[in-house]
């Protein structure tokens, strides 16, 4: 059974008042009764906005926090990419010394071989034996320099006829 019916009926169960107030008092009460719908209609719009506008703050917020997260990450990018380049630097960098590295040796090997040619040489020479150690050509050439310099030495003494 609808209220406005109960107000209607209510209406002929009241005797001894005026007709015009208890209309009065009807109307206002079917005045509350809509205003009450009203109210809670606009409650409930109102609970669906703040629902809406939470959920709407909550992207808003993971879309600030998404924005930092990417900002960092590009900020990331730009450090990885700068590290590679200066990892390709060192990388050209330490090739190059690897092929500095590589002439070096060659030019070590080679005056190793020149040094062993002219120790061979000296031996025969003197006609003495091969020696094991570097440091006894290094005595023979500092005692054939300083004797070479001195200058109560004559020149002809060390001179080798071939």
């Amino acid at each position: 059974m609808d209220k406005s019916n109960n107000i209607t009926n209510l209406k002929k169960g009241i005797t001894g008042y005026n007709s015009k107030d208890v209309d009065k008092l009807i109307y206002y009460a079917k005045t509350l009764e809509k205003d009450k719908i009203l109210s809670a209609n606009t409650i409930k719009n109102q609970e669906i906005q703040i629902t809406r506008l939470l959920t709407s703050n909550n992207r808003f917020k993971a879309n600030k926090e998404y924005l930092k997260q990417k900002e960092m990450l590009k900020e990331q990018q730009q450090e990885i990419k700068e590290l590679k380049n200066e990892l390709n630097k060192k990388d050209l960098l330490i090739n190059s010394l690897k092929n500095i590295k590589s002439k070096l040796e060659e030019e070590l090997d080679r005056w190793k071989g020149l040094f062993d040619k002219m120790a061979n040489a000296i031996d025969k020479i003197l006609g003495r034996k091969k020696s094991k150690y570097v440091e006894d050509y290094e005595d023979l050439a500092n005692s054939i320099n300083y004797d070479y310099y001195e200058e109560t030495k004559d020149k002809d003494d060390f001179e080798i006829e071939i």
